[in-house]
């Protein structure tokens, strides 16, 4: 092996330790070479057994044996079912295909003909399946500042006006809502916890500034505060749902904070507690006719102005 390259070696092991979790080309731009060169060099320590991670950035790792697992015809199931249903929304590199392929290697014959039937006929849906393929490359990066906490830059694209600007951000949190994945981070420029969707971040620098987690902060905690995603002044919603739609109403759930009453023609008495009131106003007037805000006065006035906006709209 050439003189150079032990050299650059020995610089990358003493950068991936110093500063763990990023990504070829960050170790690239610090050695000056190119991001594919660091690739092969990386693999070349993988080789001579260095302990090395590279799923959510590049990372040396104790060397652990995990025991043996067996499973039960039941557990085995829904294991299976649950990797191929997380598949849909996070690549992982990868990763999720090959621990589906090794936890399928240890089934017998019968019961692996009975998983991918159930496969082919079982599934979760709440968004389209190519949003995995979108957001995987941010994910494992992002990922890799959650878990060394550490801060890093964001270009991102505001859905309002459009435009682009840099935010320097604490990584708390990612979860999956609706449609695709977000991040929870404290953005220094806010002074305050704001929600990213991962679409809409063009670009990302990791930085070598630590953060330390609050110790208030829970994700479960965050996400349900909001009906949806949006954040802002609590609001206590009443709503009076017709007979119509009322067997639909009780029985389904909304939200965990959500209140019933079935009255006695049919109809329910729902109440809602969350921040955010645009999407659960919203949500309300596509029942049209058969939902009526009882209140906040301020929220009802508000449905009657929409409810005339759009009686101008039919008018023609």
């Amino acid at each position: 092996m050439k003189h150079a390259r032990l050299v650059r070696l020995a610089g990358l092991i003493d950068y991936i330790t110093k500063v763990p979790g990023m990504n070829y080309q960050y170790y690239a731009s610090k050695l000056g070479v190119s991001a594919r060169t660091i690739r092969r060099d990386v693999d070349v320590l993988e080789e001579a057994y260095f302990p090395i991670e590279r799923s959510a950035g590049i990372r040396f790792i104790s060397k652990v044996k995990l025991p043996e697992v067996s499973f039960s015809y039941h557990e085995a199931l829904s294991l299976m079912v649950a990797l191929g249903e997380l598949k849909r929304y996070a690549e992982f590199d990868g990763i999720l295909e090959k621990v589906k392929e090794k936890v399928a290697a240890t089934l017998p014959d019968r019961l692996s003909e009975i998983v991918q039937e159930i496969e082919k006929r079982v599934g979760i849906y709440p968004s389209t399946g190519k949003i995995a393929a979108r957001v995987s490359d941010k994910f494992n990066s992002i990922l890799s500042c959650i878990l060394d906490n550490r801060s890093v830059k964001i270009n991102y694209k505001s859905r309002k006006s459009g435009k682009t600007f840099w935010r320097k951000v604490d990584p708390y949190g990612i979860f999956f809502r609706r449609r695709g994945w977000y991040l929870v981070a404290y953005c220094h420029e806010v002074g305050k916890r704001i929600t990213f969707r991962f679409s809409r971040i063009l670009e990302l620098e990791h930085m070598k500034k630590s953060f330390k987690l609050p110790a208030d902060f829970d994700l479960d905690s965050y996400v349900m505060e909001s009906w949806e995603l949006m954040k802002g002044e609590p609001a206590e919603i009443e709503v009076k749902f017709s007979p119509r739609v009322g067997d639909l109403i009780i029985e389904a759930v909304f939200h965990e904070q959500e209140e019933k009453e079935l009255l006695e023609d049919g109809s329910v008495l729902y109440k809602i507690r969350a921040q955010g009131w645009k999407e659960v106003f919203f949500w309300i007037l596509s029942y049209g006719g058969d939902a009526e805000i009882i209140s906040p006065k301020w929220i009802r006035d508000r449905a009657r102005e929409e409810a005339e906006k759009m009686m101008k709209n039919y008018q023609n």
